[in-house]
């Protein structure tokens, strides 16, 4: 039923009516992994990355309908310091994988356009997979049907024995480890690992390509190319859960070590999670005095002029997203149904509950 009623709505023209009322704001759209068909069924607990056709075909309805610019560029044109030009749109990726570079590079390349990647250093510098892939495959590959952790006393049972009882697992201590402080989620994860029989860091180019990093020479062939490159932190650590000491040693050295990696300045930043609470006043202000001019959460929205040059929100990219679902994802009609929706919902529940 949705299906038809997004394909209705594209025929109707609504969603070029509201691209056109929302001309003087800017879309960054948000993606993480890209990779081949033939790739996406490995065996793993959370969601494949987006297939490269399909990312294919978004930027070539990208680029039909926006004026595609590059993130530094659309974050002049944000701050004022250049004119605001009508349809834009910014194209990011987070965490530095080494397929946005096999598979997403080339397409951006194909249709002219630049896109802004986030890295984390210590992934690209090190190899070390980041801790949340740690995780997922670990409990996705593992023969156990349930393993013990704990410390200090705790212990904790994490039951394996279906598919979805992993997966469930999973999201459960993701989530967990989200709040804490990288310091205390590391050990948790090695432990789960050397329990699980599973280590990811022993297995990246063989059965678990889709989470290995970029090199810096990769790097540095996309920034020649016209592509941005971006500090995501130096170990994904979620900013609004570290100390302000920590805050700004990851917003600092981050930036040091891609600039001396890439001789290139780094002033664009993106926040790991990026949802309220994981960035505050605090992390806002690590940024400043790092010399950031442009930080991307991943609240959705559209970013306007005067939004917190530090704080613009983007629009999250699903795997696999419908043509006309994705129209009105871009056009902000889909943002608006959903304020409609959750305005008339509250009403309606209270007309019940007066109603007895």
């Amino acid at each position: 039923m949705k299906g038809i009623v997004y394909r209705l709505v594209e025929w109707l023209g609504v969603n070029r009516l509201f691209a056109w009322l929302n001309r003087r704001r800017v879309v960054i759209l948000r993606y993480h992994g890209v990779a081949a068909h033939d790739a996406r069924g490995e065996a793993w607990l959370s969601a494949p990355p987006l297939d490269v056709e399909e990312f294919r075909r978004q930027i070539v309805l990208l680029v039909r309908r926006y004026r595609v610019v590059p993130l530094d560029e659309a974050a002049a044109m944000l701050r004022g310091e250049i004119p605001l030009r009508p349809g834009c749109a910014a194209i990011t990726f987070d965490d530095g994988y080494r397929n946005n570079a096999t598979y997403a590079f080339p397409v951006l390349r194909e249709h002219g356009v630049s896109g802004a990647f986030f890295l984390v250093t210590d992934f690209v510098d090190r190899g070390q997979p980041l801790w949340f892939d740690r995780l997922d495959f670990a409990l996705a590959r593992t023969a156990a049907t349930q393993i013990e952790v704990g410390s200090n006393g705790t212990r904790e049972v994490l039951v394996l024995g279906t598919c979805a009882e992993r997966r469930a697992t999973f999201e459960r201590l993701k989530r967990r480890y989200k709040t804490m402080d990288l310091a205390d989620v590391m050990p948790a994860i090695e432990q789960i690992e050397a329990a699980a029989g599973i280590r990811l860091a022993e297995q990246l180019d063989e059965e678990a390509q889709r989470a290995a990093p970029m090199t810096w020479d990769t790097a540095r062939a996309m920034c020649a190319a016209g592509m941005c490159i971006g500090s995501h932190t130096v170990t994904h650590q979620i900013l609004g859960r570290a100390s302000a000491d920590r805050m700004r040693e990851e917003a600092r050295r981050s930036r040091e070590i891609i600039e001396q990696r890439l001789g290139e300045p780094c002033t664009l930043f993106a926040y790991p999670n990026g949802q309220p609470g994981d960035f505050n006043a605090e992390s806002e202000a690590a940024l400043r005095a790092a010399g950031y001019v442009c930080g991307l959460v991943t609240e959705t929205g559209f970013a306007a002029r005067g939004d917190n040059p530090l704080a613009l929100r983007r629009i999250s990219m699903g795997n696999v997203f419908d043509r006309y679902r994705l129209l009105a994802e871009l056009s902000g009609f889909q943002a608006w149904i959903l304020r409609v929706r959750d305005g008339l919902w509250p009403r309606r529940l209270g007309a019940r509950a007066e109603g007895g």
